[in-house]
């Protein structure tokens, strides 16, 4: 069952990895998000993810969260990916306990397109997540 003062999130930005200054305005901002839903936070912890193009996100509330919706809820407007939140709301839905899941290995991952592989715009993220 999901930790009703917990919730993570999982975002996909290596410049958040990296930058001090990005870490503490996130901070600042999801604790304005909470505020702004009638909750406090404890603490917020961030990790880079395994995969290493971003960070966990664990944020600890003050009150208890009611509903698996109100902690969707919250997932989503403190910047966790949209498909994950979507993807968790369907396991939630059919009752798995256990809904709430980090992506932390990929099974499938699409293969890129041509045109896609050309583009500059990949190529510099590619390589500024390479970057230590």
């Amino acid at each position: 069952m999901r930790d009703p003062f917990i919730v993570d999130i999982d975002v996909d930005s290596s410049f958040l990895v990296k930058n001090e200054v990005w870490q503490r305005l996130f901070k600042e901002t999801r604790r304005a998000i909470v505020r702004a839903l009638g909750n406090e936070v404890a603490d917020i912890v961030l990790r880079p993810s395994p995969s290493g193009r971003g960070v966990h996100v664990w944020v600890h509330l003050v009150k208890p969260l009611a509903s698996d919706e109100e902690w969707l809820m919250y997932a989503l407007l403190l910047g966790d990916d949209p498909g994950r939140v979507y993807i968790n709301s369907l396991r939630a839905k059919r009752g798995v306990r256990e809904f709430d899941k980090m992506f932390s290995k990929h099974l499938w991952v699409k293969p890129t397109d041509e045109k896609c592989e050309k583009c500059w715009l990949r190529r510099w993220v590619f390589e500024e997540e390479q970057k230590p």
